[in-house]
C-alpha cells in the first residue's frame, strides 16, 4: 500500500485545529500503530471539509483536500479490518481526484494501486488485476522508465497474477520490479527485499527451487556486505532467512539448511516474537530432518518461554509453537509428549470454530494409537469427521480421506469389521474417478504467500 501522506502534528493539542493539523495528527498516530487515535483525528478532519449544505444532485466534491484525508482514513480502516469502509473511502477519494485533475494524475494511479491491493487481499483477484493494470498503464505514461512507482505496480500486478495461477507471467513482472528497485532504491531497501521475497515465493510455487534459492541468497548476501548502509527491520530479514531455509529443505539440501540454522539459532535476530517464532519453527524442522529433535525441542521451548513473557506474542504464535513441539516429539518417538502437546493445541482450537481442529484431532488419534489407546483414537477420528461435516466452508477432501482411512484401520484393529467396511465404503466415495492427485494432509505449512506492498 502507498505510504500515508502527512507528517508530525503541527500544533499543541489545545490549539485550534484545522483539517491539515488533524490530518497530520491522524497520519502520525497511524505510523505509531494507534489506530483509534488515527481514525478519530482523520474523521474530524474530514468533517471540517464537508460542505455545510451538501447537494445530493451535485457532482463529486471538487476539493482535493478531501481526497487526501479520505485516502488516509481508508488505510486506517483497512488496518482495522473494515474492508467495506476502506473501499468506500478509496472510491470517494478516486472520484474527487478525477473531478479535480482529470484521468491522468499520479495520485489517481496511487489510489488505483491501493484499491487493487484491497481487492486482492479481499479475495477478488480478477478485480485487483484490472485495477493494478490501470495503475501500471498510467504510471508508465506519467513516470520515466525505472521509476519506483512503476516498480510498485509491476510488483503488485505480478503478485495478483500469481493469485490467479499465471505463474510464468507473474514471476517475470515481479523480477522486473526487483531489478528496478535494486537499481533505484538499492539492494537492501525494504521494497527491494519484499520484491525478492515475492519473486522467490512465485518461483517456489512454480517448482523452480534453484531460482527461488538464488533470489533469496542475493539480498541476504547484500545485507552482510552492506553492514553500514540502510537496513530494513529485522523481522523482514528473519522472514528472508526462514524462506531460504524452507527452500533448502524442499530441495533436500539439509546441510546448508542446518548450517544456516546453526548460525541463526546462536543469535536469533531481536525481532518481534512472531518473526522469531517462525524462524525457530523452520529451523526445528531442519533439526528434525537429521534426528536432532532434542536441539529442536530446546529451540522451540525457548521461543515459547520468550513469547509467554512478551505482551506482543499472539495466541496463534503460541499455538503453532506447541504444534511444532508435538511434531518434534513424535519425530523422536516420544508419543507421550506429542500427545500432551497436541492436547494443548486442541484446547486452544476448541475455544473458537477453527478449520484446523479436525487436523489436530487426526494427529492426536495417531499419537493415541501409537500409545496403545485405539478406543481413544476412534473417538478423536469420529470427532474429526463431525468437525469436518460441521465446517461452514467446503470440506478438505484430502483430510477427510486421511481421517476415514485412519478410522477404518483403527476399527479393524479393534475387530470391528462391519464398522470398518462401512467407513471404507465412504472412503471410496471420496476418491475421484482418476484417483487422488494430492498429498496426504499435514499440519499447515509456514510457507509465505507472495504479498504486495
Amino acid at each position: 500500500m502507498a505510504v500515508l501522506a502527512g507528517g508530525a502534528s503541527l500544533a499543541a493539542d489545545d490549539a485550534p485545529a484545522d483539517w491539515r493539523e488533524l490530518n497530520d495528527r491522524g497520519t502520525a498516530a497511524a505510523a505509531a500503530g494507534d489506530w483509534s487515535a488515527a481514525e478519530t483525528a482523520l474523521r474530524a478532519a474530514l468533517e471540517l471539509l464537508e460542505p455545510d449544505s451538501p447537494d445530493a444532485d451535485a457532482a463529486p466534491d471538487e476539493d482535493a483536500r478531501m481526497a487526501v484525508v479520505a485516502a488516509n482514513l481508508a488505510m486506517v480502516e483497512l488496518s482495522q479490518g473494515d474492508t467495506a469502509a476502506a473501499r468506500d473511502l478509496l472510491e470517494r477519494a478516486l472520484a474527487i481526484r478525477r473531478a479535480v485533475f482529470g484521468d491522468d494524475e499520479p495520485g489517481i494511479a496511487a489510489l488505483l494501486n491501493n484499491l487493487g491491493e484491497l481487492e486482492r487481499r479481499s479475495g477478488n483477484p480478477e478485480r485487483a488485476r484490472q485495477l493494478h493494470e490501470a495503475a501500471l498503464v498510467m504510471r508508465r505514461s506519467l513516470r520515466e522508465p525505472g521509476h519506483p512507482e512503476i516498480a510498485e505496480s509491476l510488483n503488485n500486478m505480478g503478485v495478483t497474477l500469481s493469485d490467479l495461477g499465471q505463474l510464468d507471467t507473474a514471476g517475470g513482472l515481479v523480477q522486473e520490479a526487483l531489478a528496478m528497485r535494486r537499481e533505484r532504491l538499492g539492494p537492501t531497501h525494504r521494497a527491494t527485499l519484499e520484491s525478492a521475497a515475492n519473486a522467490a515465493a512465485i518461483a517456489t510455487e512454480a517448482g523452480d527451487l534453484a531460482t527461488a534459492e538464488e533470489l533469496l541468497r542475493a539480498p541476504l548476501e547484500s545485507l552482510v556486505g552492506d553492514a553500514g548502509g540502510a537496513r530494513p527491520d529485522d523481522a523482514l530479514v528473519a522472514d528472508l532467512w526462514r524462506n531460504l531455509i524452507e527452500v533448502l529443505l524442499l530441495r533436500g539440501a539439509d546441510d546448508p539448511a542446518l548450517l544456516a540454522c546453526e548460525e541463526l539459532v546462536a543469535d536469533l535476530p531481536s525481532v518481534d516474537q512472531e518473526a522469531a517464532a517462525d524462524l525457530a519453527m523452520v529451523c526445528a524442522r531442519a533439526f528434525n530432518r537429521v534426528g536432532a529433535e532434542e536441539r529442536a525441542t530446546l529451540l522451540l521451548e525457548q521461543e515459547l518461554d520468550r513469547g509467554a513473557a512478551s505482551p506482543e506474542a499472539s495466541p496463534e504464535t503460541r499455538l503453532q509453537l506447541r504444534w511444532t513441539l508435538a511434531e518434534t516429539a513424535a519425530s523422536a518417538g516420544d508419543f507421550v509428549a506429542a500427545h500432551a502437546r497436541i492436547d494443548e493445541v486442541i484446547e486452544e482450537l476448541g475455544a473458537t470454530p477453527d478449520h484446523r481442529l479436525p487436523l489436530a484431532l487426526n494427529n492426536r488419534a495417531f499419537f493415541a494409537f501409537e500409545l496403545g489407546r485405539p478406543i481413544e483414537a476412534v473417538a478423536d477420528l469420529e470427532a474429526a469427521l463431525a468437525a469436518l461435516e460441521a465446517a461452514p466452508e467446503q470440506v478438505d477432501k484430502r483430510l477427510e480421506r486421511d481421517v476415514l482411512n485412519n478410522l477404518a484401520s483403527v476399527l479393524r484393529s479393534l475387530d470391528r469389521g462391519d464398522e470398518a467396511s462401512a467407513v471404507e465404503e465412504r472412503l471410496l466415495g471420496t476418491i475421484p474417478a482418476e484417483g487422488p492427485d494430492d498429498a496426504p494432509a499435514d499440519q499447515p505449512a509456514a510457507d509465505p504467500e507472495p504479498s504486495g506492498d
